[in-house]
């Protein structure tokens, strides 16, 4: 999830170091998490909108043999 800070803040999201925010900064992880529970940020939808599905394409390799048995030549 990503977060924009809307308010300058300043967090420790690994417990021993300050970090400081500006208004407008996008923030991911364990940062975003503390911001929104303390209402220094909001979800940001613009970089929260699902990836649209991939396609796959799929080869085939080999090919099934025909079912049944085999024909006779005509010409034996």
């Amino acid at each position: 999830m990503n977060a924009r800070i809307i308010r300058s803040w300043a967090c420790a999201p690994e417990g021993h170091t300050t970090m400081h925010f500006a208004p407008g900064t996008l923030v991911t992880g364990r940062t975003d998490e503390l911001a929104i529970v303390d209402g220094a940020a909001t979800i940001d939808p613009i970089h929260n909108q699902a990836s649209p599905p991939e396609n796959k394409v799929l080869l085939f390799t080999e090919t099934k043999r025909p079912r049944g048995r085999p024909r006779k030549d005509e010409s034996e």
